[in-house]
């Protein structure tokens, strides 16, 4: 299967393709009850089993959001068969109807998993999350005594 690439120009049509569609926030949170607000899970709809999780760069920063529950999803996905394919993709979305505007960077899911191993997430008003960078990884490796810096915690 080869790599899902989406050019800046192309952001907006591929996702209103028809070729992957948004899994409600209701369903994810009354079927399985997770919450992975504000970041987005997109499922493909040609049979090919592709899994999207979007994470939003901050509103007042450089970092983007991954949340923990979000990830744990697709992982269960992939092992249990559901998915055969996992990216996650850091995505820049509009501050008001929060549309992604463009695509930052991707990486496998398990590529991002690694890049988190040991590294223990913030708990946020929308659950446990991770600030990582475009290539997934960690910007705050200790969030214990983490310092304010650019980008609050009230994205999240």
């Amino acid at each position: 299967m080869g790599a899902v690439t989406v050019t800046n120009n192309r952001v907006a049509e591929y996702f209103r393709s028809g070729k992957f569609v948004q899994i409600p926030s209701v369903v994810l949170q009354t079927k399985y009850e997770i919450s992975i607000v504000p970041c987005q899970l997109w499922e493909s709809t040609d049979g090919t089993k592709l899994l999207l999780g979007l994470c939003p760069k901050s509103l007042q920063g450089t970092d983007y959001g991954a949340n923990k529950a979000m990830l744990e999803f697709m992982r269960n996905a992939f092992e249990k068969g559901k998915a055969k394919r996992c990216l996650v993709m850091y995505v820049t979305v509009d501050p008001k109807t929060r549309a992604i505007i463009t695509v930052d960077g991707q990486i496998p899911l398990a590529e991002a998993l690694a890049k988190l191993d040991g590294i223990t997430p913030i708990e946020g008003q929308f659950g446990a999350y991770f600030w990582v960078d475009v290539q997934g990884n960690s910007t705050r490796l200790s969030y214990a005594n983490a310092p304010a810096g650019d980008v609050t915690r009230d994205d999240f």
